[in-house]
């Protein structure tokens, strides 16, 4: 998944003309470096907000009730 993010970012800069040379690669230190920078440093910011070194936030958007009408009209018991 990292080594994704990491191709994805890569490909993101060569459209600017850009490039991070610590990304260059999917190698370990490429890897390395990418966690110290899009992880870390976000999960330092959030634990920031909570008194604590580090978090993790998510983004939780509950329940789909879209189908709840269909459902009601057209659900049989098992």
């Amino acid at each position: 998944m990292i080594t994704h993010m990491i191709r994805e970012l890569n490909a993101s800069l060569v459209e600017k003309k850009q490039r991070i040379p610590a990304l260059s690669g999917a190698d370990t230190a490429a890897i390395d470096e990418f966690t110290k920078m899009a992880v870390e440093t976000k999960d330092r910011a959030a634990g920031k907000k909570y008194g604590l070194d580090y978090a993790e936030e998510f983004h939780y958007i509950g329940p789909d009730h879209s189908l709840d009408e269909y459902i009601a009209r057209h659900a049989v018991p098992l």
